[in-house]
């Protein structure tokens, strides 16, 4: 029972709308008028659904980003890596590098196709 949509992003197409609502992402078929699928919130927001609106990627529990399908429902990787929470989650206009930015200070560049850290880019000391 859905008492406040929280966050809202559609795919580029516009095809697909990925909601937020308490603890659950849903995920919907904008055309079709319907709930395609639901994914378990593990903690507050950020996600971010690909270009091409084939995988979302959100907040995980313990510092990490959950990179999944769409369609399936399948979890593809779980990225770790930041120390603590990740405020900002969002892939590149290609889709195959996902950033997160996070409390520590760094922005992550991670690989979409092998779940692999590609590079850390920390914000200097100010």
């Amino acid at each position: 029972n859905c008492e406040l949509v929280s966050f809202l992003t559609f795919s580029r197409d516009g095809k697909t709308l990925v909601s937020t609502c308490g603890d659950v992402i849903e995920v919907w078929d904008v055309e079709g008028k319907k709930e395609r699928r639901t994914f378990s919130l593990r903690g507050d927001k950020p996600l971010a659904i690909s270009p091409n609106g084939k995988l979302l990627a959100f907040k995980g529990s313990s510092y990490s980003i959950i990179l999944s399908e769409i369609e399936s429902g399948k979890e593809l990787f779980n990225l770790k890596g930041h120390t603590t929470s990740i405020y900002a989650i969002k892939f590149s206009p290609d889709g195959k590098i996902l950033a997160s930015g996070s409390g520590d200070k760094n922005i992550k560049l991670w690989n979409v196709s092998d779940g692999k850290e590609i590079q850390t880019l920390t914000q200097p000391n100010t």
